[in-house]
């Protein structure tokens, strides 16, 4: 089956990784950035899957700047294949994705604004989403935060706090 062609899967399961707005940032945030590799892990495993093709998505998960554009595009094709009214610049937001994760490079306090790169996935995890609820209509979106993951929000966050307070403080 090609890119661009989207249909429901036998086993019920969504196109794309199903998971809130609300979640998605603050996962994002909460595990310094560490979220964003699951979540393109969980794109390239349901593209996978779909299209019975031998990918690698642990692979490219982990080198996610270099395939981050290629999931853009393909979430934007499959919305114009379904003629969802959507406006999803693959290379504008890979690229502003890019540059906010690297900017951690930047002196203090100014280095925090790479935690902001989840809003450069929000408006291609909005159109995942509404290619999920046309395909799959059944299908459950991850909202919740479990015991793990709020381990791991909770520890991120300690870990952000201690570096701001740690900025704050004279030497």
């Amino acid at each position: 089956m090609g890119h661009d062609q989207i249909e429901a899967s036998e086993d019920g399961l969504p196109p794309y990784f199903a998971v809130s707005l609300r979640k998605l940032v603050l996962m994002s945030i909460g595990t310094l950035g560490l979220y964003e590799v699951w979540w393109f892990y969980k794109n390239w495993s349901r593209i996978k899957h779909r299209e019975q093709s031998d990918i690698s998505p642990a692979w490219r998960a982990v080198f996610t700047p270099i395939w981050a554009y290629a999931c853009f595009a393909r979430i934007r094709t499959s919305a114009k294949s379904l003629n969802i009214p959507v406006v999803l610049p693959a290379g504008p937001l890979t690229l502003g994705w890019f540059i906010t994760l690297n900017l951690w490079r930047l002196p203090d306090p100014y280095w925090l604004v790479c935690y902001l790169t989840p809003i450069w996935l929000i408006p291609v995890q909005i159109s995942a989403n509404r290619i999920n609820s046309i395909v799959a209509p059944e299908h459950l979106k991850e909202d919740a935060v479990n015991r793990f993951e709020i381990a791991m929000v909770s520890v991120g966050a300690l870990l952000l706090v201690l570096t701001i307070i740690g900025m704050a403080s004279p030497n």
